[in-house]
Formats: structure tokens, C-alpha cells, sequence
């Protein structure tokens, strides 16, 4: 145990005090990486990283192994793979040559004897075995596009292949992997978000390189049958990435080795993640698979196809989901942000809300505790500084009580339309009391407003199937548009097979349904709850979809879901979970969402009269 932890601790701390040295080499010596316009860095960056990983590796290396004629050519394919790199990172080679080129140092390996033994014959094993090194060593490099991506995926692969070499006593791959995984965590506290310095192609190349021959060097299953299921699942995702954006560039016509930012992680940041987390994600992922790896070791060829086909699966998924995001270009985001897409807000109070019917009564109302005033206050900021405009569904009881929030709101320019009158649902009501409250609504905001009223939004989505016969009084009571249906299904409201898109629901009365998108069977909806508990990434998605598809999409919040201090009352735990979950991240995705999109009042979307 003593022997592992100084293996470790001497890789570990090597790396960690030569690393600042390296950084001065490579300012003085220019050897740096400039900006561009397909990386994120705005200054540049010291490219010498990889020097102090192979440093620290190298001597822990030969401080506690034997070296052994097939270890001591590994090393030298190691070190030529590191110089190549150096090499590349100081002239910029030709991309197709940079490609090809672990070949040379894969070609030592395959003379070492080291080969893939689950291949009897010896040719195929020998081409195989060139390809998985390429392979890999590319796909390494091809992940080196953010922050502390692939020196921390390094480390995880590196320490799982060694708990597995301690567990089968394979004391040389133990030693070297330990080596592998101290040299790049003591890297990583300078390469993490953000960089301090680059590992470089020398680092990446090198990492890539020694990964792959670990895996082909070591034994990783209860049969030579099994061996290749493990490494393959500890490096799942420098594989998944490889494939990925390699399919992507043939599909677009374009040479595999030319760089561009139809990686996975790229897309990722598209959808909203921020570096740090996307990393961390990904971290998350390789660390899994490596756990998943444990797990299928000693099961049988059978099962292990079994599971990797369901991993396949999973991977294939969100290879599809990734691949509608699109590729991150200024043309793409300059075509994105010409559609304008509707923001709603549905205004009531925190008390109001249906979520919380079973506690607070219609006739409680009066008594609670008002803070409309302060979130509407919050919102109205907000879009002053974004120089964003909205719509905003006003209840008539909201009016009725409180008209000075009502001229707040109209002062700044935004749109008012009706929420109802006391957020009743429409499927529970008689068409005679829905149409005597609606219009009781209507007067109270176009008095308050001095303006005609355009627009509704049920309570809850309560236009269904059942309450269709709503639209009839909305287009008689003189309103040009609806935005109520929601397709999909809910317990209390949904028309699953509703079109997406605003369209006529009768003549010259316009539906424009809140948003989803079609994925996998189900229709993927955002807005208000759908905002707060699920990640950014699926909205900011969801949008760029609809909006790829030259359609509007439509966002509603409500005021009380930029509150966190508003009172927590003893409700269920799944409405408890629905109405206080991530109410204090509301306000910062809210900023982002108006950063990320275009956005507009409905009636503007529309294009219906002022």
C-alpha cells in the first residue's frame, strides 16, 4: 500500500511543481496557442502542459518498475509520440499528416509484441491493434477543446485501469497507470477551468497514447473474449466523441481531421451548460462507465453484448439529441436570433396559483400575504435592461385590487391580455359563468388600460378537449387570440395531439399553443415548472428547435416563481416539489434565456393590430 501511494504522490507532485516552470518556458520561447475563431480562450495560452505530465509520469515510472524490454519500447513510443506532438503544437502540421501520425509510435508498440490478444489472427490483430491506437490518441485530442476535459477524463480512465491491474496483479500496467493518473491530476489543478496552461497536442497525444496501449497491454476480463468490453467502457467517451463528430464531418462532406465545433461538449455549452459543468457532466459520465466497467468484467460474452447494446443506445440518444443543437457558428446564431418568439407571463400571486387550492380557498385570498407588487417590480427591471418586451396575462381579480401594477405594466409597454377572472378552471365551470367572469376580467383591464384587450390564458391550461366550447365566448367576447392548449398530456390538462404551432382554431381567432417539441415519442414541453425543475439546456434546446423549424416558440413564467422567500406551506410532496423547486435559479435562467433568444409580445409574434 505504502509503494501505491508514493508511486501516485511522486507522478502527482512532480507535475504539480514543474507545471508553473513549463508555463514561463513557453512564453519565453512562444509556444503558445493563439485564439481562434472555433476556441473559446481569448488570450494566449502556454502550450508546455503536456512536458510536465510525461515528466512526472516518466520518473515514477522508472522509479518502481522493471524495466522490461517490451516496457522500455513503450516508453519510447510514449516519448515519441509527446514529441510529435511538440512538434505539431510548434509548426501547426498539416491536419490529415497530425491525424496518421500516432501511427509511427503505434508501430513500436505493435514490434513491443503488445497487441490485441481477444483477435487470433495475427495480421487482423496487428491492423486492429494500429487502428484502436490512432483511434484513441485522436480522440483524446479531439476532447482537448475545454478546460481540464481531457486530463481529467485521463485521470479517471487511469485510475480505474489501475484498480483493476492491483485487483489481477498485473504489477507493470498497475504501475504505469498510477504513474499516468498522479501526473494528470497534478496537472489538472492548473489546465481546470480556467487553464493557467495546455497540455498541448504533446499532452494529449501522449495521454491518448498511453491509455491505448494500457488497455491493449493489460488483461481485462475472465476471457480474452472479454478483454475488449473494459477499456472500451472506461473510455467510453472519448470514443463516443471521436465517432461522433467524425460521422458528422462525412455526413457534411467534410474531411474527418478537420477540426470544427461539431464536438459533443461544444454542443453541449450551445444548450446552455456552462464550461465548468459541462465538464463536470462529462467528468460524471467517464466516471459511470468506468463503474459500469467493474460491473461487466466477469459476466458472460452474452450479457456483455447485452449491456453494451443498451449502452449503445443511451449513447445513440443523446448523440440524436446533440446533433439537432447544430453546429456553433456566428451565421447559425445570427438565423436563430431573427425568428422572434413570444414571452408571457401569467399574472397572480404566489397564493393563487392551482397547486395550492387544497390549502388556500378563493375567500382566504384577501388574507394572505401580498407580494405581487415586489416580483412584478423584479420582472419589469429585468426586461428594462434587456430592452425586451412581453405579455402579460393579467387575472381580473388581480386588476380588480390591485390597478396600480396593471398601469405599471402598461406604462413600460408591454402587452396586457386576461388570465380569467379568479383562476377558476374552465372544464369546471358552466359556459354561462365562464363567459359572465371572462368578460367581468376584460372590463376591469380595458378601463384600468384604456386599451382593447387581445388575448386569453385559461387558468392551468383548462382548455381540453371538454372546454373547447371556451374559444366560441372568447372570439364572441371580441379577443383575437388564444394561448391555452398545451400539446400533451397531463392529468389536468393537455390536448396530446393539439397542433404545435399557432394556427386558426376558428376564423379570424388565432391558438397559439404553448411549446414543445416532438422527441422520441413524447412532446418535450418548457415554461413556468417545465423551466425551474428541468435543466436550461432542455429549453434553451427546445427553442432552437422550433425555431430551426421556422416557428415561434412561446415562454410563460409567473411572477411568484422568481420568489424564493415566499411562505412554504405543508402541501404533498410532489405539489411541494412542482411549486418550490429551483425557485431561487428562476431570475439568473430567466437573464440567460433573454440573452440566448429573441423575444417579443404575442400579439406581436402574431402580428395582429396594436
Amino acid at each position: 500500500m505504502l509503494k501505491t501511494i508514493f508511486i501516485f504522490l511522486i507522478a502527482f507532485i512532480i507535475t504539480f511543481l514543474v507545471t508553473p516552470l513549463f508555463k514561463k518556458l513557453a512564453y519565453k520561447f512562444k509556444f503558445l496557442d493563439m485564439p481562434n475563431h472555433r476556441k473559446i480562450h481569448k488570450k494566449p495560452v502556454s502550450l508546455l502542459g503536456g512536458l510536465a505530465i510525461y515528466l512526472g509520469f516518466l520518473i515514477a515510472t522508472l522509479l518502481f518498475s522493471s524495466l522490461t524490454n517490451k516496457l522500455l519500447l513503450i516508453l519510447l513510443g510514449s516519448t515519441l509520440m509527446l514529441f510529435l506532438g511538440l512538434i505539431d503544437d510548434y509548426i501547426d502540421m498539416k491536419p490529415k499528416i497530425k491525424f496518421f501520425l500516432p501511427g509511427l509510435a503505434a508501430l513500436i508498440i505493435v514490434i513491443a509484441g503488445v497487441r490485441i490478444d481477444s483477435i487470433t489472427n495475427e495480421y487482423l490483430s496487428i491492423i486492429f491493434t494500429l487502428f484502436w491506437i490512432i483511434g484513441i490518441v485522436n480522440a483524446f485530442n479531439f476532447i482537448d477543446g475545454l478546460d481540464g476535459l481531457s486530463v481529467g477524463i485521463g485521470f479517471i480512465s487511469s485510475i480505474i485501469f489501475a484498480i483493476f491491474a492491483y485487483s489481477t496483479n498485473q504489477q507493470t500496467i498497475f504501475i504505469i497507470s498510477l504513474a499516468l493518473a498522479g501526473s494528470c491530476l497534478g496537472f489538472l489543478r492548473f489546465n481546470f477551468h480556467p487553464a493557467k496552461i495546455f497540455m498541448g497536442d504533446g499532452g494529449s497525444m501522449f495521454l491518448g497514447f498511453m491509455l491505448s496501449v494500457i488497455a491493449v497491454f493489460g488483461t481485462w476480463g475472465g476471457s480474452s473474449k472479454l478483454s475488449i468490453f473494459v477499456p472500451v467502457a472506461i473510455l467510453g467517451y472519448p470514443i463516443f466523441d471521436g465517432i461522433f463528430v467524425t460521422l458528422l464531418r462525412i455526413i457534411h462532406k467534410k474531411k474527418p481531421w478537420i477540426g470544427d465545433t461539431n464536438h459533443s461538449f461544444y454542443r453541449l455549452i450551445r444548450l446552455g451548460f456552462s464550461q465548468k459543468k459541462t465538464v463536470l457532466l462529462l467528468y460524471a459520465i467517464s466516471l459511470s462507465l468506468g463503474l459500469f466497467s467493474f460491473l461487466i468484467a466477469n459476466l458472460s460474452l452474452s450479457l456483455n453484448i447485452l449491456l453494451f447494446s443498451i449502452i449503445i443506445i443511451i449513447f445513440a440518444v443523446f448523440g440524436l439529441m446533440l446533433v439537432n443543437v447544430g453546429t456553433a457558428t456566428k451565421e447559425s446564431i445570427k438565423a436563430e436570433k431573427r425568428i422572434k418568439n413570444a414571452l408571457s407571463f401569467d399574472v397572480e400571486d404566489w397564493y393563487q396559483v392551482e397547486n395550492l387550492k387544497e390549502v388556500i380557498k378563493f375567500k382566504d385570498w384577501p388574507k394572505c400575504k401580498k407580494r405581487l407588487s415586489k416580483n412584478i417590480n423584479k420582472i419589469l427591471n429585468i426586461l428594462k435592461q434587456k430592452n425586451v418586451k412581453a405579455t402579460f396575462f393579467i387575472l381580473g381579480w388581480i386588476a380588480e385590487h390591485y390597478p396600480e401594477i396593471v398601469k405599471k405594466i402598461v406604462k413600460q409597454g408591454h402587452e396586457i391580455a386576461t388570465h380569467g377572472y379568479k383562476h377558476t378552471l374552465i372544464y369546471k365551470q358552466k359556459p354561462e359563468k365562464f363567459e359572465s367572469e371572462l368578460k367581468k376580467s376584460i372590463n376591469l383591464i380595458e378601463k384600468i388600460t384604456n386599451k382593447k384587450i387581445l388575448g386569453h390564458r385559461a387558468a392551468s391550461f383548462s382548455i381540453t378537449k371538454k372546454s373547447l366550447w371556451a374559444i366560441s365566448i372568447l372570439k364572441k367576447l371580441g379577443l383575437k387570440y388564444d394561448s391555452s392548449i398545451f400539446p400533451i398530456k397531463r392529468k389536468t390538462y393537455g390536448i396530446p395531439k393539439a397542433p404545435i404551432s399557432p394556427y386558426n382554431i376558428k376564423k379570424d381567432f388565432i391558438e397559439f399553443p404553448l411549446s414543445t417539441i416532438y422527441f422520441l415519442g413524447k412532446n418535450i414541453p418548457i415554461g413556468g415548472g417545465y423551466f425551474r425543475v428541468s435543466p436550461y439546456f432542455i429549453t434553451k434546446w427546445v427553442i432552437k428547435k422550433a425555431n430551426k423549424q421556422n416557428r415561434p416558440a412561446i415562454v410563460y413564467l409567473h411572477p411568484w416563481e422568481f420568489d424564493p422567500d415566499q411562505p412554504k406551506l405543508k402541501i404533498s410532496f410532489f405539489k411541494k416539489f412542482r411549486h418550490y423547486t429551483n425557485l431561487d435559479k428562476t431570475e439568473k435562467r430567466f437573464k440567460k434565456l433573454l440573452d440566448d433568444f429573441e423575444f417579443a409580445p404575442v400579439k406581436e409574434v402574431l402580428n395582429l393590430e396594436k
